[in-house]
This record gives C-alpha cells, sequence and structure tokens, in this order.
C-alpha cells in the first residue's frame, strides 16, 4: 500500500518543477455576459462546448495565449479564489516573461506544463515563491489552468493545462486512491513529526506539503458537490491532483490548442519520463486583457 501512495505521490508530481523529493541544498477576444462564479458551478447548458456555461464579465480580466503553430487559448482568471497565483501571472505576463518560453513536458490524458525560465522544467525567476492556494470551487476540471510547485509546496512561474478528458477518474479516485490516503495518514503525520525532530527546513516544507496535499484531497472529496461531479463526468479531468495545487484559471475557448499539443511525438526526460516534445512548443505570447 506504501508503495502504491508513493507511486500516485509521484504521478502527481509530474506537474512539479523540481520532483518529489526535497532538494537538501538547492487583440480583444469576444466575451459573453453571464457569471463570476467558480470553475464548479452548475452545468446548465445543451452545448458540446467545454465549460460554455462559464463565462466572463465586464470589467474582469482574461489571458489570451498564443501559441506559434497551434493556435490561441482564452483563460479565464480567478482572482476572487487565487488571489496571489493570478497577481503573479498577470505581472508576469505583462512584463512579457511568458513570451518565447515553451511547453516542455506534454503528458497525453493528463496535463501540458511550461513556463520555465531556462525551458527545462527545473528553473523559475530568482525570488518567486509563494504557497498554494486551495479552494473547493476551483478543481482540476479538463482546460483548468494551474500552478506547478516543487517538492517543497512552493509555486513560481510555471503552470499546467489539464488535457484529460477521462470522466472516470472521480470514480477511480473514490474507489481506488482515497482508501489508501485515509490508511496513509497517520504515516504522513508522523514524517511531520520526524521532520520536526530533525530541525531540516526543507524536510519539513516537504513533509509538511505532502500531508497538506492528501489532507485537502480527502476534505474536498468528502465535501464534493453535486456541480462537481456533474462537470467532471461530463468533461473529465484529473481529480486527484484536487488539493495539491493551485487552480487559477479555466480555458473557455482554444480546446483544439490543447489537444493538437497533447498529441505531438514527445521522447524520454532526463528522470526517464515520456514527455519532451520532439519539436519546441512555444508560446508566443500572452497578453492580459479586460472585457
Amino acid at each position: 500500500m506504501k508503495l502504491k501512495l508513493l507511486f500516485i505521490a509521484c504521478l502527481a508530481a509530474a506537474v512539479l518543477f523540481s520532483g518529489c523529493r526535497p532538494q537538501q541544498n538547492e487583440e480583444e477576444a469576444s466575451v459573453t455576459e453571464t457569471t463570476s462564479e467558480g470553475i464548479a458551478n452548475s452545468v446548465d447548458d445543451n452545448s458540446d462546448k467545454p465549460h460554455s456555461d462559464i463565462e466572463i464579465l465586464p470589467g474582469e480580466k482574461y489571458a489570451l495565449m498564443s501559441v506559434e503553430g497551434f493556435g490561441e487559448m482564452t483563460i479565464k482568471l480567478y482572482p476572487e479564489y487565487a488571489p496571489v497565483a493570478v497577481e503573479n501571472f498577470i505581472r508576469l505576463a505583462e512584463e512579457g516573461y511568458y513570451d518565447g518560453k515553451n511547453f516542455h513536458r506534454i503528458m497525453e490524458d493528463f496535463m501540458i506544463q511550461g513556463g520555465s525560465l531556462n525551458g527545462d522544467g527545473l528553473t523559475d525567476p530568482d525570488a518567486l515563491s509563494y504557497g498554494v492556494e486551495i479552494n473547493a470551487n476551483m478543481r482540476h476540471f479538463y482546460g483548468a489552468v494551474s500552478m506547478a510547485k516543487s517538492g517543497l509546496g512552493e509555486c513560481g512561474a510555471q503552470f499546467y493545462i489539464v488535457n484529460g478528458k477521462d470522466t472516470n477518474k472521480l470514480n477511480e479516485l473514490g474507489a481506488q486512491i482515497i482508501p489508501d490516503v485515509m490508511v496513509y495518514m497517520p504515516e504522513m503525520e508522523a514524517e511531520i513529526k520526524a521532520a520536526l525532530e530533525s530541525n531540516d527546513e526543507n524536510y519539513i516544507k516537504y513533509a509538511q506539503s505532502n500531508y497538506d496535499y492528501y489532507s485537502n484531497m480527502l476534505d474536498l472529496y468528502e465535501n464534493i458537490t453535486d456541480d462537481v461531479v456533474e462537470r467532471y463526468e461530463r468533461w473529465g479531468g484529473v481529480p486527484f491532483l484536487d488539493g495539491g495545487y493551485t487552480v487559477f484559471g479555466l480555458v473557455l475557448d482554444g480546446f483544439e490548442v490543447i489537444d493538437k499539443i497533447s498529441d505531438v511525438p514527445v521522447t524520454m526526460s532526463a528522470n526517464n519520463e515520456m514527455s519532451v516534445p520532439e519539436t519546441p512548443i512555444i508560446i508566443e505570447h500572452v497578453k492580459i486583457l479586460t472585457a
């Protein structure tokens, strides 16, 4: 069972930019008016386009992300639920940080990740570090935009977009992962105690981040609403990431861009993961606009 949880932890770490172990040194788009509720609001339309019931209100800021050779995505931002992440993303975009950066990690039916400083997935701008923001309204549905984090639970500039469309993942979470997490929680509590006794700052951060992830996961699953279940069952996503990462946006237009990027050929990464695109995938620009 412990090995199974380790696998789950490292699978989730596919959206990390420094692995699942602590380092001991180390143009206007057309938008319509409706609701400003979170991603988890009720699905109340019959459209085949994902999340077409969620729109952008006048006065709200949103992002246009253009990817060379693939097209453009419109991203609704949620400062009311992830204020720090949204503030940093907007600032970096307006400074031109993301222009010319790459998507360095492509994992089919999981996520596409980019925004690394040097394009290697290991680097972020110096002194840019902030914690995870969890909100029950923000979930890892298909098209969700989230901040990557280090093994110490620290976010920076890297983000990922959920490309998984499997509509059965919520059932898998409840039947397989949640029961194991519940059994494993005492071990994670013991690890926090051992970390505190070690006085190793990185070890403490790692143990606390790990515990918080799974504790939040249990809480979000236990208090899941019918709206969340309906959206996962309709559009898919990666629900086992709920509780561990900051969801700060949602793609509302340009899903074909996500899908085309997800289908590119990939090669093996330095840590033996089939995720490195054979041909560079470059973000032309990220523009922040107001509806």
